[in-house]
């Protein structure tokens, strides 16, 4: 279980509000922070699933902490179902718990600028939550035997 730092008293704090972005394909993770109107991005190689500790790794170093965000956005990269899922669901949380707002910015917003991430920002509108977007339709398959013949998955009974 992952426990994002809100202790304000053990750390020394920037005492401004910032955003947050989420970002991930498919074995990297991605977080920008705008404080005072810049952005930091952050990558870290790995899964989706460690996006939390991510998180709070890097609002460490920003000597930042979860109470001070006041919105949260999520890049649709599309590169892997399983990410977008993963940091749509951890975006909105975060977004419900804190009673904060979720915006949808598209893939450009990786890889822009400062000026355009705020342009990209400013056109995107908050909502209450966001929705996966996808970069196409899965592909669901049955998982593969090891050993097709000791399998009652056997092609050939299929």
């Amino acid at each position: 279980m992952v426990s994002l730092n809100t202790n304000m008293s053990s750390l020394q704090t920037n005492s401004n509000k910032i955003n947050v972005v989420f970002g991930a394909g498919t074995d990297l993770i991605r977080i920008h922070l705008r404080i005072d109107n810049s952005w930091s991005s952050y990558e870290q190689e790995g899964r989706a699933q460690n996006v939390l500790m991510f998180l709070n790794t890097t609002l460490e170093k920003e000597k930042c902490s979860i109470d001070q965000i006041d919105e949260i956005g999520v890049v649709m990269e599309g590169e892997s179902f399983t990410a977008t899922r993963i940091i749509t669901v951890v975006a909105n949380t975060i977004g419900y718990m804190k009673n904060i707002q979720v915006r949808s910015l598209p893939k450009e917003f990786a890889t822009s600028d400062d000026p355009q991430k705020n342009k990209l920002w400013g056109e995107t509108a908050p909502a209450e939550f966001v929705l996966p977007q996808y970069s196409g339709e899965p592909t669901i398959t049955l998982k593969k035997p090891l050993n097709p013949q000791a399998s009652n998955l056997n092609p050939q009974n299929i």
